[in-house]
């Protein structure tokens, strides 16, 4: 998520918080990245059937890439799996022109015995 961050950003920096609750077992992991919320929309492009050799075809494989929200969807999955909840935030301030994105991470904690 963050190498996708890193991607999305033109300028600006990350800002990393992690918040621990104890009583309910839980921390939370807030991602706080500069880039507007619709980038994290953005789909794959469609793979231009026309005129397709073998040799494109090979090109397009070797370039292939998740886009934004098919990354976040993955994550969101595996976060869900091991019992945790990604959600993605639109912080931007309404009184000015920049944008922020907040990934929110909620971590189940384990406790040993």
């Amino acid at each position: 998520m963050v190498d996708t961050a890193l991607n999305l950003i033109e300028d600006g920096k990350i800002i990393i918080t992690s918040q621990l609750n104890e009583r309910e077992d839980s921390a939370t992991l807030l991602i706080d990245i500069p880039c507007s919320f619709r980038q994290w929309e953005k789909e794959q492009e469609d793979l231009q059937t026309s005129d397709l050799t073998l040799a494109s075809l090979k090109k397009w494989n070797e370039n292939l890439q998740l886009s934004p929200r098919m990354t976040l969807i993955l994550c969101q999955t595996l976060s869900a799996k091991m019992g945790g909840d990604l959600t993605l935030l639109d912080i931007s301030p309404q009184s000015k022109p920049e944008t922020l994105t907040r990934l929110q991470y909620l971590i189940p904690l384990v406790r040993l015995s």
